[in-house]
């Protein structure tokens, strides 16, 4: 009797240790991918996923401030990755018979 109370204090001890790594695992991953491409106009900002997580992912945030798992595999997702990580984007505007005017526009946060 008393040896099956050590082995439930044990075992309860070595669950109770299991459960709380759990706590500190990734608090956000991705399972599923968003399968629409999405326009680079409307993504404002990604991040991806965590290491620990068992798939690798890229979550996008939209300017209607939803969140969209993507494979970051993909060319799409990688050309908007590309896009976001640019420090400014420079377009230039030509009126007829004036010079050029360059316009920095910086990428919305």
């Amino acid at each position: 009797m008393k040896a099956t109370c050590v082995v439930v204090l044990i075992l309860s001890t070595l669950v109770s240790f299991t459960l709380s790594q759990n706590i500190n695992g990734p608090e956000k991953c991705c399972f599923e991918f968003f399968k629409t491409r999405i326009p680079v106009k409307a993504v404002t900002h990604y991040e991806k996923t965590d290491e620990r997580c068992p798939v690798d992912g890229v979550i996008f945030r939209t300017v209607k401030d939803r969140e969209r798992c993507v494979d970051p595999s993909q060319l799409w997702v990688q050309h908007i990755i590309k896009k976001l990580d640019l420090p400014a984007s420079t377009t230039t505007t030509k009126t007829q018979n004036q010079p050029e005017v360059f316009t920095t526009i910086s990428p919305e946060n």
